[in-house]
């Protein structure tokens, strides 16, 4: 800790050091002498390219059996520029600030703190999404024959249910180091999450059967996840496929503000669901001067709703059918307060 130190008070006589944050992260349930520290240093702009020519991006400069100390290099104003993934955002929140010069680094992690928070339903949303999807995709390896191919698609689902499982505990997922240790801090874990994670899930072995039992088991999980959700829904709503839920929520945004500014679907972090299938048929664009509306096409729901449509699943066209009887006879605010405002665990902003 004294080395620690006396490298920031070092630091400070800095001229083009404008901030600096040190996180101590003490981690839980293994031994309390454990502990990495981070010393994140963010330099002015006008110097920042000094610092990566002389190769002081990133270096550790201490490790040993108890601690593992870091130094990284930011310029503070690409960091307001950027957007912050949940790991360094967490790490952010949890450290602190020991040093700031001429700008104010506290309030500038208050705001992407903030910022996230809005956009958590929609990272949620993709997080899940690509659970199945990345499931889907090795299967279709294992059929072309690519067996590690497939096998580092489920990989990639496994690191989504990660994810996933701190989203759902309302929980910012730390870095990837960090995770197995902070799982067992959540509140809520899936039956048997750890042992299917260690012995089933982060298996070595690669061959057809076992990729396609990974895959089992991975959805066998999140189908937890989506009874979880479903725990938040008010008792009387009827159940709903997962992203049947987001779709519907979507359509209801919109349809409900007449027109709305594609701008506002991407602060919700929900704009790749009027790329997709049931929305990408129901819409209609317009360009008002330099902005983008979307609207809902009352006559192409109607002729859906009540013919089909043979490029939509039928789970999906019953929602449809079911939701423009709602709408036609002016019933759905009641069921909306039904599906949406119950949802407390993905934190949706009300319509």
């Amino acid at each position: 800790m004294k080395k620690i130190k006396y490298f920031i008070d070092k630091l400070k006589k800095e001229k083009s050091v404008v901030g600096i944050l040190l996180f101590k992260g003490k981690m839980p349930i293994v031994k309390k002498n454990y502990c990495d520290q981070i010393i994140e240093i963010f330099i002015d702009h006008t110097h920042h390219k000094n610092w990566i020519n002389h190769n002081f991006v990133s270096c550790i400069f201490s490790i040993d059996n108890r601690f593992k100390d870091v130094i990284r290099v930011f310029d503070f104003e690409g960091e307001k520029e950027e957007i912050w993934e949940s790991d360094k955002l967490w790490r952010r929140i949890n450290g602190h600030v020991v040093y700031q010069k001429d700008v104010n680094l506290k309030k500038l992690i208050e705001e992407k703190q903030k910022k996230f928070e809005k956009k958590l339903s929609g990272i949620l949303i993709r997080t899940f999404y690509d659970i199945e999807w990345y499931v889907s995709l090795s299967r279709i390896w294992i059929e072309r024959g690519d067996l590690h191919s497939a096998y580092h698609m489920t990989n990639i689902a496994v690191d989504n249910l990660i994810k996933g499982l701190f989203l759902l505990n309302k929980k910012l997922y730390p870095p990837r180091e960090y995770w197995i240790p902070f799982i067992k801090e959540l509140d809520w874990v899936p039956i048997n999450f750890m042992d299917k994670l260690n012995q089933k899930l982060y298996t070595q072995d690669m061959n057809r059967e076992i990729i396609f039992s990974k895959g089992k088991i991975i959805y066998e999980l999140y189908k937890q996840y989506l009874k979880k959700i479903q725990q938040n829904l008010h008792k009387y709503a009827r159940p709903l496929r997962f992203f049947n839920l987001f779709w519907l929520y979507l359509l209801l945004f919109i349809y409900f503000n007449k027109e709305i500014k594609i701008i506002q679907i991407k602060k919700i972090g929900m704009i790749h669901y009027l790329t997709a299938i049931p929305l990408l048929l129901l819409i209609n664009t317009k360009k008002k001067h330099e902005d983008i509306y979307i609207s809902i096409d009352n006559n192409k729901m109607e002729n859906i709703a009540m013919m089909g449509d043979p490029r939509l699943p039928r789970s999906v066209e019953q929602e449809l059918s079911h939701l423009w009887k709602k709408l036609k006879y002016k019933e759905v605010k009641t069921e909306l307060e039904l599906y949406f405002q119950n949802i407390s665990v993905l934190k949706l902003p009300l319509i």
